[in-house]
């Protein structure tokens, strides 16, 4: 009857003073301690002070919010916690690491009615076009930029498999990061300066191995197969817009890197694996005070416009590197209803107009 209470004392929420009229009460739960503040704060306020009860009344609100959470979790399955995430913020990158979400950004130009369905997935996927799972490692930027090039040269057929593993060491070459993640940017130099070469050369690995961040250095044979493959152009932008993004999508796939959010007293689950919506691949707006707690990077591949989003414009298309957990629920029923999933198949998902604009950290095109 007191495991609550004897937990809220060792962890220091709560002091003596306050367990003892606590114990008093007999409160058994996090619901029940909200509700006796709730309906009983004068009768507490005569033996503790004011202050106190409302400090009492939001933690208990915290921890029933996070025990149904758990509840709705252990039905649904567990999502990754956290990510694995691996896109870094470029320099002069809004919103920063660490910074609260304020509200919705600006509205973009562009309105449903100008907007039109954009599809660069669906002949590849029948071809056989799997998604990839990074594993537990920080490449996110690298499988974005890969399904993009993935996208870009094929000429029919079943999709050729590129190297994840050689663009994000190519990438690590030049960001000059000893950590995990990396930026559009560098991934995007190491395609046009050494090439890119297939899956074969040097198979992706997604474990972590100490010492060695990049997985490097990579075959001989990778590095002669990628010199053979190296790409003139593309680009990349900082701090774009929805509406950028658009424009550059009606050419063709585009990576993309996005700020993630979290609450800051409990970083384990974030906007992108929010319980009830990951299954359906779709990407949470940030709650308001959620702060920046790292970056992850999609390929963008498609558009659908939607009169429910919140923009009133539409959501992006995107094809993920979290395997088939991701949206595995997928596809699903489209437009209007409480599951709007617009994602095609499992591994895929789906981003606002209005979570993308103003808060797109990189967008690159080949």
């Amino acid at each position: 009857m007191t495991a609550y209470l004897n937990g809220l004392l060792s962890e220091g929420a709560i002091g003596e003073a306050e367990f003892g009229v606590l114990i008093a009460l007999g409160p058994r739960s996090a619901a029940e301690l909200y509700a006796l503040c709730c309906h009983f704060t004068g009768l507490l306020s005569r033996t503790l002070p004011r202050g106190d009860v409302s400090r009492i009344s939001f933690i208990a609100a915290r921890d029933t919010a996070l025990s149904f959470r758990n509840t709705v979790t252990s039905r649904l399955g567990h999502p990754r916690a956290i990510g694995p995430l691996g896109a870094s913020a470029p320099s002069g990158a809004f919103p920063a690491m660490g910074q609260p979400h304020s509200g919705p950004g600006a509205p973009g130009a562009g309105t449903a009615a100008s907007l039109r369905p954009i599809d660069h997935h669906t002949a590849l996927r029948r071809q056989g076009w799997p998604v990839r799972d990074q594993g537990d490692r920080g490449t996110c930027v690298a499988h974005a930029l890969v399904a993009a090039w993935e996208q870009r040269v094929h000429r029919g057929g079943a999709p050729t498999d590129y190297s994840e593993q050689f663009v994000f060491w190519s990438a690590k070459q030049a960001d000059g990061d000893p950590g995990d993640g990396t930026q559009h940017a560098f991934a995007l130099q190491g395609l046009q300066s050494r090439g890119i070469c297939k899956e074969a050369d040097w198979p992706y690995d997604g474990n972590i191995q100490a010492g060695s961040v990049d997985h490097g250095p990579p075959p001989p044979l990778a590095v002669a197969q990628a010199s053979a493959q190296v790409h003139a152009g593309g680009g990349v932008r900082r701090n774009a817009t929805a509406l950028g993004l658009y424009k550059q999508l009606l050419r063709g796939p585009v990576a993309i890197g996005l700020p993630v959010y979290a609450d800051p007293m409990d970083t384990q689950f974030n906007n992108w694996n929010v319980p009830g919506l990951y299954e359906w691949g779709i990407v949470a707006q940030p709650p308001l005070s959620s702060i920046v707690i790292g970056g992850h990077a999609v390929c963008v591949v498609g558009f659908e416009p939607d009169p429910d989003e919140p923009s009133g414009n539409g959501w992006f298309i995107i094809r993920n590197s979290w395997g088939a957990d991701f949206g595995q629920q997928l596809p699903g029923p489209a437009g209007g209803g409480a599951a709007a999933a617009f994602g095609p198949e499992p591994g895929y998902g789906q981003v606002s107009w209005d979570y993308v604009d103003a808060r797109l950290w990189e967008v690159c095109w080949l």
